[in-house]
């Protein structure tokens, strides 16, 4: 735990507290790393990179970009601003986006995914079931199997095919 005020919960972890006054830093690490400020890093290889962010879990991760990002479940990675991952793989890579659920990677900024796996590229879009994937912006689908790729456009049911 090297960031202000973050902890670091597990075996092995790293800890440089220099410049922190005493008790900022916290580190009981299974090779956890809390790097950002006011951080919170629990599991093995658990890792902080952005602050005010959260990893929990089996190599959960935010990094420098994931500010105010929360990581929880095995692989969960944030790696913008305001992102959100919960689940096994889930991936937030758009900012202020949103996945969870096994597997969802999302990366269109303000988007988000429920269910699993997803795939979200699209800005603004969201996903609501399974195996569904939005390239399209302002677009949401709810079922499974759909591929929206045109632009403000919806999908409910299964199976549909929407293209640019």
């Amino acid at each position: 735990a090297s960031g202000a005020r973050s902890i670091a919960i597990g075996t092995s972890g790293q800890m440089s507290a220099a410049g922190n006054t005493a008790g900022d830093a916290k580190l009981f690490a299974t090779a956890a790393n809390a790097t950002g400020a006011d951080t919170v890093a629990i599991g093995t290889g658990a890792a902080t990179g952005g602050n005010n962010s959260v990893a929990l879990g089996l190599q959960a991760t935010t990094t420098i970009a994931g500010t105010n990002g929360v990581a929880m479940g095995n692989g969960a990675t944030v790696s913008a601003d305001s992102g959100v991952a919960i689940g096994n793989g889930a991936q937030a890579t758009g900012a202020k986006s949103i996945s969870v659920g096994s597997g969802n990677k999302v990366s269109g900024s303000g988007s988000g995914a429920f269910g699993d796996p997803n795939v979200i590229a699209g800005n603004s879009s969201y996903a609501v079931g399974d195996n569904n994937t939005i390239p399209g912006n302002g677009s949401f689908a709810l079922g499974n199997t759909n591929t929206i790729a045109a632009n403000n456009s919806a999908a409910i049911g299964s199976g549909d095919n929407i293209a640019a």
